[in-house]
């Protein structure tokens, strides 16, 4: 399961919106060529990996000062905190 190993908790409520998640996500992980200090979430969808989860993942396409990256992210009940991974992105992302 992808819950599985290390991972920087972020201690937000489960009511956090998305920005502040990925905020405090950004301040704590880096991308390949360092932190991402300016981003704009570009789409969020839902996800359901598994059928054995109970709750859903979100993804957020998110266009840096580091490139396109888009994170995965799930509010973890029993350990009180927010669950977020980072992948590279390589798109074009057409706003029309």
């Amino acid at each position: 399961m992808w819950d599985n190993g290390v991972f920087i908790p972020i201690k937000l409520p489960k009511s956090a919106k998305p920005v502040a998640i990925l905020n405090q996500f950004f301040k704590n992980v880096s991308a390949p060529r360092g932190y991402i200090t300016d981003f704009d979430i570009e789409e969020i969808r839902q996800l359901k990996i598994s059928n054995s989860d109970a709750s859903p993942y979100t993804a957020a396409l998110v266009s840096s000062d580091q490139g396109g990256q888009i994170v995965i992210f799930r509010y973890m009940t029993d350990e009180d905190c927010w669950w977020a991974r980072m992948y590279g992105a390589r798109y074009t992302y057409d706003t029309k």
